[in-house]
C-alpha cells in the first residue's frame, strides 16, 4: 500500500512540474501575507485519517435495516388483521 502511494505522488508531482501548474488566484491571498500550498493526503478504508466518521456510517445503516426488518415482521404479522 505503501508503494501505492509513493508512486501516485511521484507521478502529481511530475505533472505538476511538466504542466507548470499554477495556482489560480480566485482567492487572492497576498492581500494578507498568506499563501497557497497543494497538501496530498492518504485515506483509510474508511474515507479518511479519523475513522470516527466511517463507523458512524456503518452503525447507523446497520441499525436503519434492523428496524426495517423489525417493521417488515410487525407489518407482516400485526398490520394483515
Amino acid at each position: 500500500m505503501d508503494v501505492v502511494v509513493v508512486v501516485v505522488v511521484v507521478v502529481v508531482v511530475v505533472v505538476v512540474y511538466v504542466s507548470g501548474y499554477t495556482m489560480f488566484s480566485a482567492y487572492p491571498v497576498v492581500v494578507f501575507g498568506g499563501t497557497k500550498r497543494m497538501i496530498l493526503s492518504t485515506t483509510s478504508w474508511l474515507g479518511g485519517k479519523n475513522p470516527f466518521l466511517g463507523v458512524a456510517y456503518i452503525v447507523v445503516g446497520s441499525m436503519c435495516i434492523l428496524i426495517g426488518f423489525i417493521f417488515l415482521i410487525v407489518h407482516l404479522r400485526i398490520g394483515q388483521r
